[in-house]
């Protein structure tokens, strides 16, 4: 929002000064709202706020949610781009989705999903990074109990299934 500036000349050197800035930050929070109508889903909609300065500290944070008839998205994002003095930064992101998808009359199962995953940024240069980390997401499958093949009921059970899903990400 403001900056000001002061040269101090440098003692002993008389073709030098330094330069001291004050700088007054402004808020970058954002937040969004989303909004539709869907055939199949009927009203669908849902919001987020970002702060990609928490606290002038230049960590990022992130809320989310998105809703419909059949899915229900929820999810929280925090990075730290300076996790170490080598500038290799760190993410982790948590997350429950609820998809009922007999509610639009698409399919007969339910499921409902969350997990995190935690990643490390390793700069390798000042425009190019790799990406590498590893999640952990539990899926819990629900089926009627009629109406579903034999196959899917010898794989899920007659109540359903829960698994444990892990995963290495990259990029």
């Amino acid at each position: 929002q403001n900056i000001e500036y002061k040269t101090t000349p440098v003692q002993d050197r008389s073709n030098q000064v330094d330069l001291t800035y004050s700088v007054k930050e402004v808020s970058a929070v954002s937040a969004s709202v989303q909004g539709g109508y869907s055939d199949a889903d009927g009203f669908l909609y849902g919001a987020s706020i970002t702060d990609p300065n928490v606290l002038g500290t230049g960590k990022s944070a992130a809320v989310r949610f998105d809703n419909s008839k059949a899915n229900q998205y929820y999810s929280l994002a925090y990075t730290d781009p300076y996790f170490t003095v080598n500038a290799i930064s760190f993410s982790i992101n948590a997350y429950l989705q609820k998809s009922n998808q007999s509610k639009i009359n698409l399919s007969s199962y339910s499921s409902d999903t969350y997990g995190v995953l935690a990643s490390f940024g390793i700069p390798l240069s000042d425009y190019d990074r790799v990406t590498l980390g590893f999640g952990v997401e539990h899926i819990k499958i629900k089926v009627p109990s009629s109406g579903v093949s034999d196959n899917v009921l010898d794989f899920l059970g007659r109540n359903g299934s829960a698994f444990n899903q892990f995963k290495l990400v990259a990029g």
